[in-house]
């Protein structure tokens, strides 16, 4: 198992993320991540994910990294116990200030370098969690934090298990 450490906020997320941090990434728990972007630069990611549920802030961060390739899905769900619903996917800082509400950021080699985007808008898509697992769909707008150019995003997560977060949730 390996464990990397997510920030206190999206943006933190999506710094991490950038700067090559992220969390646990549970192997061989049957729990996928595909990723895809295109637009300023394009890639696909598959691998596997982990989600941890934060009571005492009321959301679930879900993540999924590979080298030097990383997603972080920040989650406001109104109920924290039942997450199924449709999500609007903005900024990190409206996102937080959002419930029902979304966000997003990635990391990933570009062309000379690791580069990093966070989400502008779109939609997300949680189905009912079954056996402490979660699954669903997104698509989005993001923009590269190395400056303005957009990039279309869609994945999926399917069979990601769902733990409490504990001490790995932000503070």
């Amino acid at each position: 198992m390996t464990r990397v450490w997510l920030g206190p906020a999206l943006i933190g997320l999506g710094l991490g993320l950038a700067l090559g941090c992220g969390v646990d990434s549970d192997e061989g728990s049957g729990g996928k991540v595909e990723l895809t972007w295109k637009g300023a630069v394009a890639g696909h990611m598959s691998v596997p994910g982990s989600a941890i549920a934060c009571a005492s802030q009321g959301i679930i961060e879900l993540t999924a990294a590979q080298g030097d390739t990383g997603l972080g899905v920040l989650i406001h769900p109104k109920d924290l116990g039942a997450p199924a619903g449709r999500y609007p996917i903005t900024d990190p800082a409206a996102a937080k200030a959002t419930t029902p509400g979304a966000a997003l950021a990635m990391r990933f080699l570009g062309q000379t370098a690791t580069t990093g985007a966070q989400s502008d808008s779109g939609t997300l898509t949680v189905m009912p969690p079954k056996s402490g697992r979660v699954s669903g769909q997104f698509r989005a707008k993001a923009r590269l934090f190395s400056g303005s150019a957009p990039l279309s995003v869609e994945g999926r997560f399917d069979d990601v298990p769902l733990h409490p977060g504990g001490r790995a949730c932000p503070r």
